[in-house]
């Protein structure tokens, strides 16, 4: 090796990831493969770039070092100009972006130079109203202070510069990197990887959130005569392209609980609540006149745990003689507490599921769905939700033959918890078991587990 590549570091060695490096998109799996393979038979061609002992350049080259247990090779940055540009100089060129990515790199690259800007003030005693953010580049709205809780989606004449001289830098409107910025402030972390990952574009997913956050907001006080409807949900959950939300709130306290983090911050807080006023939303939305590709199943309660034991039974009953008002539609229904389904007259038009995220919540699912099995207003659909499917799960020789459906997915990141994919023998094992039961089957798309085996 030439000289000026003078840090070795040995696989066991763990390197950070700048917060710069952040900005670009991560390869598609397609595009990461066909790198390991090139990296397995050639080695590391070319060094990482460290700055501030982290990794500005060659994140992907590490991360398949990593994978391959390959030592790897790096050299300091020699700076010269600011490190955002740096990566983007480095890897703008290379990648085949979409204008929807590009938008995301420009809000990334804006929101990245926000924060430096509010270091170099906090460090120079001028700013004592805000906390650095420790250089996170697309941090969802969970974790961030709305300046105005009224009115979440305004935006200012420094915002509006903003977007636009960064739109100019990407080649992209600044109308387009303003909703890229809408999403980072106020999307899940799957909605901000749907746009970076070139899946969804930025506009129908601007859309999406701000639909979300405008439902979280309405309440009896500020919108008395409202007209009800149910809400279009995004892709994150292909199987119901409505949600409804007449009861909101939950008591468990799941560290990977989106909506609690939507909640605290949009609605001030979680505690649960039940919104009588739309249990009209099945009257009053339209129905679609194509029935297929769940265009009329409503995901209800997206947003509570419409089943936890501190729910008044009225809450659930009222809910219920809704659905039921509403043929039409199909009413999609997941709990934590399966016992509490045990009983109800479950209209025809109601699927019925439970979350098992972990082995204690195995038997319990079993023997609900059992009893709920042999009811007299079984379900017409039983389903398994194992998302997040957070360690491997064993249902036993029979304890699938109760659901008709299994739902497998990762963990998106929240504030409570990182994202975290399960191992793929976790996947293959229960993907199999259902299989087995006649189950019918539905990957999530947070579930990027696959076998990634070689043969030597």
């Amino acid at each position: 090796m030439p000289d000026k590549y003078e840090l070795a570091f040995q696989v066991n060695e763990r390197l950070e990831i700048h917060p710069a490096a952040l900005i670009m998109p991560e390869m598609t799996p397609e595009e990461f493969d066909l790198l390991k393979v090139d990296i397995s038979g050639n080695g590391l061609i070319e060094p990482l770039v460290l700055f501030q002992n982290k990794v500005l350049d060659g994140r992907h080259r590490y991360k398949a070092c990593e994978e391959l247990g390959i030592d790897v090779w790096a050299r300091e940055w020699e700076g010269g100009m600011n490190p955002v540009e740096y990566v983007i100089s480095m890897n703008f060129h290379r990648r085949h972006l979409t204008t929807s990515q590009r938008a995301m790199v420009a809000a990334n690259a804006s929101e990245y130079h926000v924060n430096e800007a509010r270091e170099r003030q906090r460090a120079a005693g001028g700013d004592h109203g805000n906390q650095h953010t420790g250089g996170k580049v697309a941090v969802p709205a969970n974790l961030q202070e709305p300046t105005d809780d009224k009115k979440p989606f305004a935006s200012n004449k420094h915002d509006n510069e903003s977007a636009s001289k960064a739109g100019k830098q990407f080649n992209v409107s600044g109308r387009t990197v303003a909703s890229a910025q809408t999403i980072l402030k106020h999307g899940t972390e799957y909605e901000i990887e749907s746009v970076r990952s070139g899946r969804a574009t930025v506009h129908a997913v601007e859309q999406q959130v701000k639909e979300r956050i405008k439902e979280i907001h309405q309440t009896d006080d500020s919108t008395p005569s409202k007209k009800y409807i149910f809400n279009k949900t995004n892709e994150s959950i292909e199987w119901a392209k409505w949600t409804w939300n007449p009861v909101t709130g939950c008591k468990y306290g799941c560290p990977y609980c989106y909506a609690r983090d939507m909640g605290n911050r949009f609605n001030g807080g979680f505690e649960p609540a039940f919104h009588p006023e739309k249990l009209s939303a099945p009257a009053n939305t339209k129905v679609p006149i194509d029935a297929t590709n769940g265009n009329r199943n409503v995901f209800v309660c997206s947003m509570a745990e419409l089943f936890g034991d501190w729910v008044p039974q009225e809450w659930i009953d009222q809910v219920i003689e809704s659905c039921t008002k509403a043929p039409e539609w199909t009413f999609i229904f997941l709990t934590k507490n399966p016992k509490r389904l045990i009983g109800i007259e479950w209209p025809e038009n109601a699927w019925v599921g439970t979350t098992v995220d972990c082995q204690a919540r195995v038997n319990p699912a079993v023997d609900a769905f059992k009893e709920l099995n042999e009811h007299q207003f079984r379900p017409v659909v039983t389903f398994l939700s194992c998302e997040p499917m957070n360690e491997s799960l064993d249902f036993g020789e029979r304890g699938l033959h109760y659901f008709d459906w299994v739902i497998i997915g990762g963990r998106s990141a929240s504030s409570g918890a990182p994202s975290f994919q399960p191992e793929w023998d976790w996947v293959e094992r229960l993907h199999n078991s259902a299989r087995a039961a006649g189950c019918k089957i539905y990957w999530k798309p947070n579930l990027k587990t696959r076998p990634t085996e070689y043969p030597v």
